[in-house]
């Protein structure tokens, strides 16, 4: 499973946000590299730190920061078989959730 597209979405609406406000596109895009043994996450706009947290059923766990400024980070994975959940957090709390299965 090479080269595979990670759809991201969100899972907690930001809280500054009246009910009813139009949903934000997601600015976040990831896709999961063999060659690369990680998933690249990158940003379309600069909206400054946000943590990123890689978990998985095969046993990965892995947190960082990442600089939206800087563009694209690599996430390690391990690429054993598993369900992966790659979960990134705005400093104003905003969720953002992206699944995959290798």
């Amino acid at each position: 499973m090479e080269d595979d597209p990670v759809i991201i979405h969100v899972v907690v609406k930001e809280s500054n946000k009246p009910e009813g406000a139009p949903r934000t596109a997601v600015p976040f895009f990831a896709e999961y590299f063999d060659t690369l043994s990680g998933v690249m996450l990158g940003c379309s706009e600069s909206i400054g730190d946000v943590t990123v947290r890689l978990t998985s059923t095969a046993g990965d766990w892995y947190e960082t920061e990442f600089d939206t400024s800087d563009g694209a980070v690599l996430v390690p994975a391990s690429g054993l078989s598993g369900h992966y959940v790659l979960t990134i957090e705005t400093a104003d709390h905003t969720v953002y959730e992206g699944e995959f299965y290798l």
